[in-house]
């Protein structure tokens, strides 16, 4: 899963071991550094390795998808029945998965969508993810969390209008179905992300190689995010 889940984690487990304490002081300052980079522009660091350069995403090798590949997921789509979903309860990440469509834009499933739940003291989280390739090779992402405490990850600027763009890229809030995101462009690396809170609760991702802002939107636009609790 992104390392979001580990960042939101880290951020809300309280009376912790030495230990944990240590892993939650790290994941705060992680968080700081998402929020800065969505909000003011990631800033590039210096390489001192003039031979090659690395980041934390890139694009899958040059290949096909190939229909056939469906037969080795190990996983089939199920329609989400959203008048069974309780406001007051956790969605279980098997919903989530299938809340998450297996082919958009072009984009269709390529591995076996990811899922997970965790519960301790007042703290629930469930997330779920899936991938995507397309016929240009592009790699696509899209997760979904379902925190309860969403909200507390953004500040007061969460609900204006912001634009930023540097020789590095650009962020810029967008609506989507009455509900504020924010788009991104990395332009060193050639990345793309979106990143949508709906009702205080679900934040939904996309990220993806080579995508456009256009693109993008229009992927979490076909998302049934009016039907969550």
């Amino acid at each position: 899963m992104k390392n979001l889940i580990a960042v939101i984690a880290a951020i809300c487990i309280c009376h912790l071991s030495t230990g944990q304490i240590r892993l939650k002081q790290k994941g705060e300052k992680k968080a700081n550094e998402v929020l800065d980079n969505l909000l003011f522009g990631k800033k590039k660091k210096k390489n001192t390795n003039t031979s090659s350069t690395t980041s934390d995403f890139s694009p899958s090798e040059p290949s096909n998808y190939d229909d056939s590949a469906d037969e080795g997921l190990d996983y089939e789509r199920k329609p989400v029945d959203f008048g069974s979903l309780n406001a007051e309860e956790l969605v279980h990440f098997s919903v989530l998965m299938d809340f998450l469509p297996d082919e958009t834009n072009g984009f269709k499933l390529n591995r076996k969508p990811d899922g997970s739940m965790m519960r301790t003291g007042n703290f629930q989280i469930s997330t779920a993810e899936k991938n995507y390739l397309d016929g240009k090779s592009r790699d696509l992402s899209i997760a979904i969390y379902d925190y309860k405490e969403a909200a507390t990850i953004y500040s007061a600027q969460a609900s204006q209008q912001y634009e930023y763009e540097s020789t590095e890229g650009h962020t810029k809030t967008v609506d989507i179905k009455e509900y504020q995101a924010w788009v991104s462009q990395e332009y060193d690396i050639d990345k793309g992300t979106l990143f949508l809170s709906v009702n205080d609760r679900f934040i939904i991702m996309v990220e993806g190689a080579r995508t456009t802002d256009e693109e993008l939107i229009s992927i979490a636009g076909e998302l049934d995010i009016d039907q969550l609790p």
